[in-house]
């Protein structure tokens, strides 16, 4: 299951591919200055077998070869007590002519606001928080036996920014904004690849 048959090393690759509901475990190693040193981890999970032809399934009734469909989830944390979860589906159906992708998450991050440059700018930070919440879903349709596709794509965004200023400057009180985005997009795209994950022409 995890060993090669070609150079006898040990090797994954056979087991995501020809195994239901195989897992690819994904470690994260967070070293970006804004956020401070975190730790996260995802896992994506192939949620049908494929035979072993460039790793895609091939549809039995149009011969059109088939992504396979895949699920993540992912979170995340820092040392300045920022969080991240998210999660996305992508999906294939009818034969490939019908995508369907998701994906959508909640993050409550810690950072500085130093100014917009300048002498004047703030050199501490004045420090912020954003609570966001996002959605982003995406339906499209194969056209004919062509490559093309044509859909739709929904996203939705939920921000609430909270500046700290009663810790910065007592006695003034914290300002927040509130926003929200709802966006309906038509969507096309192209797609002749022979493999989802590692293309060999398309």
């Amino acid at each position: 299951m995890f060993i090669d048959r070609q150079d006898g090393w040990i090797d994954g690759g056979n087991f995501l591919l020809n195994y239901s509901y195989a897992v690819l475990p994904v470690p994260m190693i967070i070293t970006e200055p804004a956020f401070g040193e975190g730790l996260g981890v995802a896992a994506v999970v192939f949620h049908d077998a494929a035979p072993v032809w460039e790793g895609v399934e091939v549809d039995p009734d149009t011969g059109r070869s088939r992504p396979r469909r895949s699920s993540a989830v992912a979170l995340a944390a820092t040392c300045n007590n920022s969080q991240l979860f998210g999660a996305g589906h992508f999906g294939c159906y009818r034969g490939d002519s019908i995508r369907y992708e998701a994906v959508g998450g909640a993050a409550d991050i810690n950072l500085k606001f130093h100014g917009l440059g300048g002498a004047a700018e703030n050199r501490n930070g004045l420090r912020f928080n954003a609570d966001a919440l996002f959605i982003s879903q995406d339906l499209a349709f194969r056209l004919s036996d062509s490559n093309w596709f044509l859909g739709g794509d929904f996203q939705y965004t939920d921000m609430e920014t909270k500046f700290d200023t009663d810790t910065d400057f007592p006695g003034l009180d914290s300002v927040s904004f509130d926003s929200k985005n709802v966006a309906v997009d038509a969507v096309a795209v192209y797609d002749s690849l022979s493999n989802n994950f590692t293309p060999r022409k398309g």
